[in-house]
């Protein structure tokens, strides 16, 4: 007999959060520093969710972002 996992039903499906599911929460004109490695993540992220941001360097390793739209 092979070992097959135990099958099981009616066991809810957890919601998935996603790890960037904070920025949901950015109204225009609000803002944040993120560093600079993370910027495109970022941009995919706002792209994701319909949202324009706008980026400056605050620094040599860091970036402020602005949601714009």
């Amino acid at each position: 007999m092979a070992n097959h996992p135990k099958i099981e039903r009616g066991i809810p499906m957890p919601i998935k959060s996603g790890s960037w599911d904070w920025m949901d929460k950015l109204e225009i004109g609000d803002s944040f520093v993120a560093p600079a490695g993370k910027i495109a993540t970022i941009r995919n992220a706002a792209n994701r969710r319909n949202m324009k941001i706008a980026t400056r360097r605050v620094n040599s390793i860091e970036f402020r972002v602005w949601r714009v739209k």
